[in-house]
């Protein structure tokens, strides 16, 4: 079983929005799924009791189940268990963060979200897990992505090619419990995910995500 955490230091990045979709992406693959919904929010929680589904299953818990609900996870045959954190670096995320194989930071494309981006990378230089960041809730057709792009390079981390846009598709989706490859799975949006979903299988399955990371420099984040 392959294990993905979504750390963040600050709400409103769009990380259950991702959890919950790359979940239903795996299933959509046909490899198992699961959520482990460790936000006190427990806004994956409430998606699952809105949707008509069994599957993905949403494992609502506090930090000290984790352990247990990611073995017994694994002997139910989860190919992949998405741990969604609270919005603070706690010891919550740094949880997460030594359970993970993958760590994914949504990042929004502003100068403040970027800043508050710098802890979240600490945290995964400090734990020595692999992480990438990826640009979430972005603006379609903003300029403001590739600036945003090309400031995080100073983290010195992974950065997923690609974008999460902010898109009302996405909304409407989470609101009725589903994800957008089954609402508008011929959309933009779908698209997307699957996209996102490509990437991270493949840093995932890498010997690239198991090389050491090094402490972060603020002063070249803050550039």
């Amino acid at each position: 079983m392959r294990t993905l955490g979504i750390v963040k230091r600050k709400g409103g990045v769009g990380a259950t929005t991702l959890a919950v979709h790359l979940a239903v992406e795996s299933e959509r693959r046909g490899e198992a799924s699961c959520i482990v919904d460790l936000d006190p929010q427990r806004s994956a929680t409430v998606w699952a009791d809105a949707r008509q589904q069994l599957t993905p299953p949403v494992a609502g818990v506090d930090v000290g189940q984790l352990t247990t609900v990611l073995q017994a996870a694994a002997a139910d045959g989860v190919a992949l268990a998405i741990l969604d954190s609270p919005p603070a670096l706690d010891r919550v995320s740094a949880s997460i963060a030594r359970a993970a194989d993958l760590l994914l930071i949504p990042v929004q494309p502003s100068a403040l979200d970027i800043a508050a981006t710098a802890p979240a990378v600490e945290l995964a230089r400090a734990v020595g897990v692999p992480a990438v960041l990826v640009l979430s809730r972005c603006p379609i057709r903003s300029r403001d992505v590739e600036e945003a792009r090309a400031a995080l390079t100073a983290y010195e981390l992974p950065i997923y090619p690609g974008v999460v846009s902010d898109r009302t598709a996405f909304r409407r989706s989470i609101a009725a419990g589903e994800a957008v490859s089954e609402s508008e799975p011929h959309g933009k949006a779908a698209a997307e995910i699957a996209e996102l979903m490509s990437y991270l299988v493949c840093l995932l399955t890498s010997s690239q995500t198991q090389r050491p990371v090094r402490p972060v420099d603020r002063s070249a984040a803050r550039r």
